[in-house]
């Protein structure tokens, strides 16, 4: 990443995380902060500080949140998040290790260069709110009741009002919500909501292909906006 592309995505960060401290919504910022040419992981608490949050070098977080968490009587926090950090996070949320409620994510899209160096399929976070996102993949949001749990029958289906498709996409993976049963791999599954009401799942595919989520819940089946892959 040149340094000029890199300044502008540092900037967009520190923009979205004065937001997130200015309105109260977070108590401090977890990302990078360069001090003197030195970069370490840091908690911003006062947007006056934010001018020194970088993005580089990839920095693991997610056993830093969790023991930031821990020392943190209430109020919610502010992550600068890889796709590789949600991703950890959400598996350290099942083991109840981390609240993902108590978590904001600032979603940061990895370059192609550093994707191909980590040799990483999903070089994104479910959301990207900084950098751009890699086309071959499309998240769909699920929601429910917020404040309950819900059980939901879900399904890629060739088109609306179709049952299951015999086409699986490269790959299927829930950033939120709890897989209780894994049906047919990447294309059916029983899934269970977190108390948000909201759960995220991310397709990704590399050829021309369309698919709809089939959603069913009470008797009733929903079915998404269509998931279009051009290669």
């Amino acid at each position: 990443m040149s340094v000029v592309r890199h300044e502008v995505l540092a900037q967009e960060a520190r923009e979205i995380a004065g937001r997130l401290l200015l309105s109260g919504e977070v108590v401090g910022v977890v990302g990078l902060r360069s001090d003197h040419g030195c970069v370490g992981l840091h908690l911003f608490t006062a947007v006056d500080d934010l001018a020194a949050l970088v993005l580089e070098p990839r920095y693991l977080l997610a056993s830093a949140c969790r023991t930031i968490l821990s020392g943190l009587p209430e109020g919610r926090l502010g992550v600068v998040a890889r796709g590789c950090d949600e991703r950890a996070l959400v598996e350290m949320a099942k083991l109840e290790q981390v609240n993902m409620e108590r978590l904001v994510l600032i979603g940061l899209a990895c370059s192609e260069d550093q994707a191909r160096r980590c040799v990483c399929a999903r070089p994104h976070p479910s959301q990207v709110d900084v950098g751009d996102e890699v086309s071959n993949e499309i998240q769909t949001s699920i929601r429910t009741a917020v404040g309950t749990y819900s059980l939901l029958h879900c399904w890629l289906a060739d088109g609306p009002g179709g049952g299951e498709t015999s086409a699986a996409p490269g790959d299927v993976v829930w950033n939120s919500g709890i897989v209780l049963e894994t049906v047919s791999t990447k294309t059916r599954y029983w899934i269970i909501t977190p108390a948000t009401g909201v759960a995220n799942v991310t397709v990704t595919c590399t050829i021309d292909r369309t698919w709809y989520w089939a959603v069913a819940r009470y008797g009733r089946v929903y079915y998404s906006s269509s998931l279009n892959f051009d290669a």
